[in-house]
């Protein structure tokens, strides 16, 4: 329904059903992961194109050669890769592409949204501690200008985004998706 109340063009990554194994809560995250805007042609994923999913995750596109036994030899054919899974087949459609893969893609959440996820009853404290160290700070470049105010001042339809400067300082993006680190995490107990 949203994709055709927005009336634009798409690319989508679908698996078949043998190669889903997915938990309820993440649902929704998956099927945004695997939905970008705009119609991504065959020719156009070249490497190391990002493409920009729903979920605001990127897909990074990729290549790899393989080489197949025909009866009249070797052919060695290019596969496009999607965050490391292979197209299979590609359907093109009046208003998208539709790249079938063979696994599902897995997109990582940013350490932030997996404290998020844990429930309070068992982690409030430890997750209460990190948010203390949260600042709000407005998004100038996010937000949208809606016009000036008699005293001349700009008015914004503002975006504030939570920033986390203790842990910025010592080289720790809690929000960057791509960040590769471990926490220990303490339960209440």
């Amino acid at each position: 329904d949203d994709m055709q109340k927005r009336g634009l063009k798409y690319t989508m990554f679908v698996v078949r059903n043998e190669n889903l194994n997915l938990q309820e809560e993440d649902l929704l995250y998956t099927a945004q992961a695997h939905i970008t805007t705009g119609m991504f042609t065959p020719a156009s994923l070249t490497a190391g194109v990002r493409l920009l999913t729903w979920n605001g995750r990127y897909v990074d596109v990729g290549h790899k050669q393989d080489t197949l036994a025909t009866e009249t030899g070797l052919v060695t054919t290019d596969i496009i890769l999607l965050s490391g899974c292979a197209v299979k087949r590609i359907v093109r459609l009046e208003d998208a592409y539709i790249y079938e893969l063979d696994k599902l893609m897995t997109i990582p959440r940013s350490l932030l949204e997996i404290l998020e996820r844990l429930p309070d009853e068992k982690y409030s404290k430890f997750k209460n501690m990190i948010a203390r160290y949260g600042q709000k700070v407005f998004d100038r470049e996010a937000s949208k200008v809606l016009g000036i105010d008699e005293a001349g001042n700009t008015i914004y339809d503002s975006v504030v985004v939570v920033r986390y400067p203790y842990f910025e300082k010592n080289g720790i993006d809690l929000t960057s998706a791509s960040a590769r680190m471990t926490m220990l995490i303490p339960s209440n107990e």
